[in-house]
């Protein structure tokens, strides 16, 4: 994996989403992309570098009239759940960009979107990396439970220590004490972590609950940690000094007021922005949003006011106070999942939507000062790679051999190179397996410890990409019954008021079988019945929707998981005249104390 896909291309617009002046050019080489959006970096020169669901990489032009907005992307081999981070000035890499993938790779990229050098580790890399503006080592974790370190300057062997984590899922970002000798990081598994800049474990403190553990150091080396239920203050060696409960679970991360006095903190279930006293660890307000927060907000480092969006509504900019300075609505009503990020004049806002809008807003007012549709596609489809169905196979002495049959398919495009590559990996398992031959689609799979792996093919036809799962369940006594297995099908995107035509298999076929919504704003009518494995899926609102079949037979049970990404009904979009405030018309912002302007100023 770690292909590149290096184009420049013509401006590329929402509906046609430019400022004034700048005409749309027609996508010749965008697939439909759209999804979760990363925290944007900013570079020293503006350029925007942000990662999404689609595997890639975007530097995005941050002039508000670019007719050139991308400037380049970068295909990876899997999702892109990791926030770049960019090495700072002075140190040996300064503008280097570095990412991580699902696909297991470690990304150092130059600023024109060049590979400099790439490290594969074990386990997908969710984490985002910490960059020590000191020495410029870089530091990122793993779902594979370890913590890398990578030398800022030594490409042919960046490898500086790692450290094998007593829990797996490091998915948050590591914390840098201000001296440069303790690394902070969280786990998904209870476990908070500090550890020397020599790869040693120091300290642990245990918290009670599960989901991407991760906090915020202040300017003393105190560090706010938030998990599944409360945020806790901790001092630098990991002694608990408050605790500010929240009864509902909530996956974003505290950030701090410009002063340090207050902590901000944002809930998925109670679908509230909490502001708490960072010295008693009492609550000093609490702002309501129009649905959960998922992901962490920011603070304007002059103003106090806190940028946040919420997973189903809108996108809120808070006063320190707690009153609402402004709110933004997607332009087709999707929430927003991801964090935004300031500008280096700190003028503007860059947030993403849920379907692949990506927004740079005006920090004062919410209007938009343009908005890029990475959706926006023209003719190539991705291949289509299956794995096959899943497997069960006997540990024999010393090892139990699996030949994997992979088939794909594609549209020939693009023409050159009009041809696939394949490669199978593992994702997740009890041990490393053996490939005879990754780069094949027919391939000898060989295991030595007992247990279930999930193997992924992935098919890259040189512009797009595709992956299926297939999971072997490595059997050391060979008594067990048939392997129950439910597949849900591939991916899809719809558009409303269409439906998803869903194929699910299961294996053995007696097996019953029922579909469920998992995620989605809207509500999902399954016809004939929910029962049936190839029931249509019709949806009430655009949203991303994943939707899962499971099937039992005999007190066993399996499922599997697909996701449609549902589109809304496409609206006429007007551009208006950047003096009038760069809105788009349709798209409301509502500001405090002023009704919603029908061109301008505030937005529209």
């Amino acid at each position: 994996m770690g292909s590149i896909l290096r184009q420049r291309f013509a401006s590329l617009f929402l509906g046609v989403l430019a400022a004034i002046g700048c005409g749309a050019v027609p996508a010749e080489a965008f697939r439909d992309r759209g999804g979760y959006f990363t925290k944007p970096a900013v570079a020293e020169d503006g350029t925007i570098y942000v990662g999404a669901r689609d595997r890639y990489i975007y530097a995005f032009d941050p002039g508000p009239a670019s007719t050139d907005r991308i400037k380049w992307l970068y295909l990876t081999g899997k999702d892109v759940l990791s926030n770049p981070a960019i090495a700072p000035p002075g140190t040996p890499a300064q503008g280097a960009i570095y990412v991580g993938s699902n696909d297991h790779m470690f990304y150092a990229l130059h600023p024109d979107g060049t590979l400099w050098w790439q490290y594969e580790c074990e386990g997908s890399v969710e984490s985002g990396p910490a960059v020590d503006p000191g020495d410029g080592t870089v530091y990122v974790g793993s779902k594979d439970g370890y913590v890398y370190a990578f030398y800022p300057d030594r490409p042919s062997a960046p490898l500086k220590w790692s450290l094998k984590m007593p829990y797996k899922d490091i998915k948050t970002i590591p914390i840098i004490s201000r001296d440069g000798t303790m690394i902070y990081v969280g786990s998904d598994h209870k476990g908070f972590y500090s550890i020397n800049s020599n790869g040693v474990l120091q300290q642990t403190f245990d918290l009670d609950s599960f989901y991407r553990i991760g906090g915020v150091l202040d300017r003393a080396g105190n560090l706010y940690v938030s998990d599944h239920h409360k945020i806790v203050k901790l001092t630098p060696s990991l002694q608990e000094l408050w605790t500010y409960p929240i009864d509902q679970n909530h996956r974003s991360h505290p950030i701090l007021s410009p002063d340090e006095l207050t902590v901000y903190q944002g809930s998925r279930g109670d679908d509230h922005l909490h502001a708490v006293d960072a010295t008693t660890g009492q609550q000093q307000w609490e702002f309501k949003t129009d649905s959960n927060v998922v992901a962490t907000g920011v603070v304007h480092p002059q103003t106090g006011a806190v940028y946040i969006g919420a997973a189903h509504g809108k996108f809120f900019a808070v006063h320190p106070d707690g009153m609402l300075k402004w709110s933004r609505s997607s332009v087709d009503g999707t929430g927003f999942r991801s964090t935004p990020t300031l500008s280096r004049d700190l003028a503007t806002v860059y947030i993403g939507d849920e379907v692949g809008v990506f927004y740079a807003l005006d920090a004062e007012t919410g209007a938009i000062r343009w908005a890029f549709d990475t959706r926006t596609a023209e003719g190539r489809t991705a291949p289509i790679a299956n794995a096959g169905p899943d497997q069960r196979v006997v540990l024999t002495d010393p090892e139990a051999t699996l030949t994997l049959q992979g088939v794909v398919s594609d549209d020939g495009l693009p023409d050159p190179p009009a041809r696939v590559t394949v490669k199978w990996m593992l994702d997740e398992g009890p041990d490393k397996v053996k490939l005879s031959d990754p780069k094949k689609l027919e391939t000898t799979a060989s295991f030595e410890t007992p247990g279930t792996y999930t193997l992924v093919l992935t098919a890259d036809d040189g512009e797009n990409l595709s992956d299926d799962d297939l999971r072997v369940v490595v059997d050391p006594m060979g008594t067990e019954p048939p392997l129950l297995t439910a597949n849900a099908g591939d991916d899809q995107v719809v558009t409303l008021p269409n439906s998803a035509m869903l194929a699910g298999i299961v294996a053995p076929g007696s097996a019953a079988t029922l579909w469920q919504k998992v995620s989605g704003s809207g509500t999902v009518t399954f016809t004939p019945q929910a029962s049936d494995r190839n029931a249509s899926a019709a949806f009430s609102a655009p949203d991303v929707y994943v939707l899962r079949l499971r099937a039992t037979l005999d007190g066993s049970q399996a499922e599997d998981d697909v996701v449609i990404t549902v589109h809304p009904i496409p609206l006429a979009i007007t551009i208006t005249s950047p003096m009038a405030g760069g809105g788009i018309s349709g798209d409301s912002s509502e500001a405090i104390g002023q009704a919603p302007s029908p061109s301008g100023g505030g937005g529209i």
